[in-house]
């Protein structure tokens, strides 16, 4: 009885044919990159676009393991993808880390700013008497919620941000609706617009908090308010 064997024998244009042939291209890429040669001139004379290496360039890069996996059948797209995640996400680390330092720097100039001159205090004491006048027609109002507002501060703390250009703008986006017209829900939500909006205006709660101190100066002496305070 007659028996077939088939015999393995590699075909050209057979996928192991052609991870061969990648390999051999990339170790030629690479050569020619270490001579000095361009990247057009190495794909001019491998008869290649320069897109291809470029590609061949990425996968070249790649850790051992996944040239490996490559090499024993595996698409080279799903590890391209899984480097470019991975450098994207040390970018992104990075980004954060150094606006976090940025922000403890800024953090460090403004306190020290401060504690010489009072300026970052006194500008946002002069934003928040702007607004609460706006909003308040009688001063004793203006005491209930910074007598909210005060002691939630301190809970709140300081806040790693870069503070918002313009304050105005940060506590019209931080009231999500129109003032209530019964004033005890009036102070009530006017206290928790405040609290949105003051961290991201003055991340520093130390400076947060001795601008509502002056704040609430003026409104119990109106005719004592110093020139620094005057809108």
């Amino acid at each position: 009885m007659k028996t077939n064997i088939r015999t393995s024998r590699r075909v050209p244009g057979t996928r192991s044919d052609n991870r061969t042939q990648g390999a051999e291209r990339r170790e030629t890429i690479l050569q020619g990159i270490s001579s000095g040669k361009s990247r057009r001139r190495i794909a001019a004379e491998l008869g290649v676009d320069e897109g291809t290496v470029r590609r061949d360039l990425r996968i070249a890069m790649l850790p051992e393991s996944y040239l490996e996996a490559i090499e024993g059948g595996a698409t080279p797209e799903q590890y391209l993808r899984s480097e470019k995640r991975e450098a994207e996400e040390n970018a992104n680390r990075l980004r954060l880390a150094l606006e976090k330092r940025a922000a403890e720097i800024s953090k460090t100039q403004r306190l020290a700013e401060e504690k010489v001159s009072g300026r970052h205090s006194d500008a946002l004491a002069r934003q928040l008497l702007r607004w609460l006048r706006g909003k308040f027609s009688a001063n004793a109002y203006i005491e209930q919620l910074l007598q909210i507002v005060e002691p939630a501060n301190r809970r709140i703390g300081d806040q790693l941000a870069t503070p918002h250009s313009r304050p105005s703008l940060a506590l019209a986006l931080c009231g999500w609706n129109d003032d209530p017209s019964y004033m005890p829900e009036k102070i009530q939500y006017l206290a928790g617009v405040l609290l949105d909006a003051l961290p991201l205006i003055t991340p520093e709660w130390a400076i947060r908090y001795r601008a509502i101190r002056k704040v609430a100066r003026v409104i119990e002496n109106p005719l004592q308010c110093p020139k620094e305070l005057r809108c």
